[in-house]
């Protein structure tokens, strides 16, 4: 034990390891998670459980939105290996956001006129999401390129807080208002953008006054363009089966019961922010490395890397699908009640998916983005062919949730198997390890409920 502690402590004082650059990441991750846990339970007693299903629907069109407009390209950025070739593709892809944006002011400006649309203040805020989202994957990624991990976890950070408190403040000045959440969101993310834009200039040799040279740009699409043709296929069909549920909800039934939904995904935000999405970058970059040394060496790390993954997150997603509606009640209030019922059913494939997220990347750098895509492929089929049976059948609120849910698992351990098998890990294996662990943990835990 104390070689292994000794052996992250020099790792951590290594300059770019992996390690160091996760902790960067990290604990970004962390400000905004404490700041979540902190600021959550206030503003789910000052919004309302429609204000939740709106923004579900908000983050929902921009984040499909600005993946169709990049093209899959930001995934590009830390493999291109000429600065120039990766200025040139930047620039093009900020060009094509603004270009988006202002065609979108001028159609939703038309529509308006035509008096096609009589409320356009839920248009004007996708709108302007757009446009923040977009430049947001942009210098993202750029950071991921420089190696600025530490950039990331501080904008992040208190980028997240700042977003917290403004929300809090518009749901206390505006009685819940509405759109409140949505307006802290793009508040605090345009700082952190212009926070962002101006570090960036300042640490890298980036020459505004470059020519902006088209051949060259077509060159670069051409070179990497199995990112548009599976990149972003992959990631758009991952993406849409991933926010359907809350599409198909929001079509089905209200914004009230799209909110319990939207608030499950508000607590599971915290590991999937604080693990998934700190650790897929860093990850990446990595694997990188590693498979460029020989595939063995990233075998060895791959298998390290879900040893402490899976030990880190079993005890505390197997309290979630036990203790979930006392631990909402009590966290949240009364009136999310029927949260709880809807984390209790979704902890376990959210365990599955925090580990999977990462590993999932691995398949960039073996360049098997055909898999990605017939996985995706996959999940699309099954997703719509569930919501055309909710909607065919007419189901009931939690109804639909059981067949969404149990579908999401079923996707998630096909998933397991295919992408295990690729870097050669026995799948059997660790189920049989891991399941028994969370049946046993299980067992106790409701043994203990049935004293408390």
């Amino acid at each position: 034990m104390n070689h292994f502690l000794r052996g992250l402590f020099v790792s951590f004082k290594s300059e770019g390891s992996f390690v160091q650059n996760f902790s960067f990441v990290a604990s970004g991750k962390l400000l905004v998670a404490i700041s979540a846990f902190v600021f959550v339970p206030i503003l789910a007693r000052l919004f309302p459980p429609e204000a939740y299903g709106h923004f579900s629907l908000y983050n929902s069109i921009v984040t499909i939105a600005t993946l169709i407009a990049l093209m899959g390209y930001p995934s590009a950025y830390v493999l291109i290996t000429d600065d120039e070739d990766f200025y040139y593709l930047m620039a093009f892809q900020a060009m094509t956001i603004l270009c988006v944006f202002f065609l979108s002011l001028i159609i939703l400006l038309f529509a308006l006129v035509s008096e096609i649309i009589v409320s356009p203040s839920f248009s004007v805020l996708i709108i302007l999401g757009f446009l923040v989202n977009g430049l947001m994957v942009i210098l993202s990624n750029w950071n991921v390129r420089s190696g600025l991990f530490k950039l990331s976890s501080q904008l992040e950070g208190f980028g997240g807080i700042a977003i917290r408190v403004i929300n809090a403040m518009v749901g206390w000045i505006g009685n819940g208002y509405s759109f409140g959440l949505i307006i802290g969101e793009l508040t605090g993310r345009s700082g952190a953008n212009i926070i962002n834009l101006f570090r960036l200039f300042r640490s890298n040799t980036f020459n505004l006054n470059m020519a902006f040279n088209w051949p060259r740009v077509r060159e670069v699409l051409i070179e990497w363009k199995n990112y548009p043709k599976f990149i972003l296929p992959n990631s758009l069909l991952g993406q849409f089966s991933g926010h359907l549920p809350v599409y198909l909800l929001a079509f089905q039934f209200n914004k009230e019961l799209l909110g319990y939904y939207g608030m499950a995904f508000t607590v599971f935000s915290l590991p999937i922010q604080l693990l998934s999405n700190a650790v897929t970058p860093v990850f990446l970059r990595k694997t990188k490395e590693l498979y460029d040394q020989s595939f063995e060496a990233l075998n060895s790390f791959i298998k390290r890397f879900l040893r402490i993954i899976n030990l880190l997150l079993i005890f505390p997603f197997t309290v979630l699908i036990v203790f979930s509606e006392e631990i909402i009640v009590l966290f949240l209030g009364e009136q999310w009640f029927e949260t709880g019922f809807i984390v209790s059913l979704m902890a376990f494939p959210i365990f599955i998916e925090l580990t999977l997220t990462p590993l999932t990347s691995v398949l960039q750098v073996l360049r098997k983005e055909n898999k990605l895509l017939a996985l995706n492929l996959m999940n699309f089929i099954l997703m719509t062919s569930t919501a055309a049976c909710v909607v065919l059948m007419k189901l009931e609120f939690n109804e639909t949730i059981f067949l969404l849910v149990g579908v999401r698992l079923v996707i998630d351990l096909i998933k397991t198997y295919l992408v295990y098998n690729e870097v050669r890990i026995s799948v059997l294996r660790y189920a049989i390890l891991y399941l028994s662990i969370v049946a046993l943990l299980s067992y106790g835990l409701n043994y203990v409920k049935l004293f408390i």
